[in-house]
């Protein structure tokens, strides 16, 4: 129980630290910009982490005419990878927990935490010209492969 609550406490906390990278990427590229394609349509505040910050719910950027800089991608690369570590982990607890009463609940957790990492992943490369994405993709692209891969084997050895 107290390891489950330690769990969503950490979650809680990558969350914000998601949101707050998130914002400050964003922001750092609208204010680098020379142009006007990004368009923002709603903003989204998290009131339940009791902090300001507010994270755009949708936007786009028609072409990838700015970039972001080496410390930006650095951070951005080593909150994707904490992510990425605890997705194993909670991986690594679920395939241990099989056949237990638990199992459901750590697969569940699991999951998410996969979807979550790489729906970050997905749109840090879209955020990045096409010369960042391919460095970050030599750089962290065979952690997300290795992260579908285990997901994949775990839910097959649920069939056997």
């Amino acid at each position: 129980m107290f390891r489950k609550s330690l769990i969503n406490l950490y979650r809680i906390q990558r969350k914000l630290h998601s949101v707050a990278l998130r914002h400050s990427l964003v922001s750092q590229k609208v204010k680098n910009c020379s142009t006007s394609a990004v368009a923002f349509k709603s903003q989204r505040v998290y009131p339940q982490l009791s902090v300001g910050v507010s994270e755009p719910r949708h936007f786009h950027v028609s072409v990838k005419l700015c970039s972001l800089s080496d410390l930006e991608i650095k951070n951005h690369m080593n909150g994707i990878t904490d992510k990425f570590t605890e997705a194993m982990e909670l991986l690594s607890d679920a395939a241990s927990s099989k056949g237990t009463v638990y199992f459901s609940e750590d697969m569940t957790d699991a999951e998410a935490l996969i979807e979550d990492v790489l729906k970050d992943y997905q749109h840090f490369l879209g955020l990045l010209s096409d010369e960042q994405s391919k460095i970050v993709v030599r750089s962290i692209g065979l952690k997300m492969e290795e992260l579908k891969a285990q997901l994949q084997m775990l839910k097959e050895s649920i069939k056997d």
